[in-house]
């Protein structure tokens, strides 16, 4: 095979490669903008809220991140926002060259009453691919099936026992899907490695599970403050 013609199958196979990656992220796009119209809500291409200023520690991960196909609105009486989000770290390959690995989640956020120390509520599926562990140890709680399933990072244990009561532990359980909470504040995010368009409606719905099974003693003991 000569030269010249291993170029153009190199550049072809590039153009192709490509056309094709356009063709899936504008296919993503379009069926996240159908998404938010079935449910009622927006839609935008690029994320111009101030989502990612939010203190979850996912977004405290890594050298920068960056989220895009955002769908915000209200649903049921709930403010709620889903996006394409993703990190990145830098890794050196064997020859000295560092490039940008790529860890990207489908998230959803919402607000909650109570305020709330930096937490994660983590699948042990996922550990090591959400978040780290805010270079805390996991709180241990009394039930070795909720341990053996779920990791819990927070500086502040009693509002973790507090929060992750027998019955919240009993939902997490039950859970169809491992996913990943954080809190921050006022604000509760979840966080799945099913990044499916199609997937944003669970994890809604997990958010209002969610606040449905925060105890109302957390929400005394830790008010948000005007």
């Amino acid at each position: 095979m000569s030269s010249a013609l291993l170029v153009a199958i190199l550049v072809a196979a590039l153009i192709l490669a490509v056309a094709l990656s356009a063709y899936l992220y504008y296919q993503r796009e379009a069926a996240f903008a159908r998404l938010a119209t079935s449910l009622g809500l927006r839609f935008s291409q690029r994320d111009e809220s101030s989502v990612r200023q939010l203190g979850f520690p996912l977004f405290r991960e890594s050298r920068g991140t960056e989220s895009s196909n955002l769908v915000s609105g209200t649903l049921q009486g709930m403010p709620v926002a889903a996006f394409d989000f993703a990190y990145w770290t830098e890794v050196r390959d064997p020859k000295g060259f560092t490039h940008r690995q790529y860890h990207r989640f489908l998230c959803a956020v919402t607000d909650i009453a109570p305020a709330c120390p930096p937490l994660i509520i983590e699948h042990r599926g996922l550990i090591g691919r959400v978040a780290g562990a805010l270079g805390l140890d996991g709180v241990q709680f009394e039930s070795d099936d909720f341990d053996k399933a779920y990791r819990v990072i927070c500086g502040d244990r009693r509002f973790a026992t507090a929060l992750v009561d027998p019955a919240m532990m009993a939902w997490l359980l039950d859970a169809p899907s491992p996913v990943a909470f954080q809190t921050a504040g006022t604000h509760l995010l979840v966080v799945s490695t099913d990044r499916r368009p199609e997937a944003i409606p669970g994890l809604f719905h997990a958010l209002v599970d969610f606040r449905a099974h925060i105890p109302a003693m957390v929400a005394s003991d830790y008010p948000a403050t005007a």
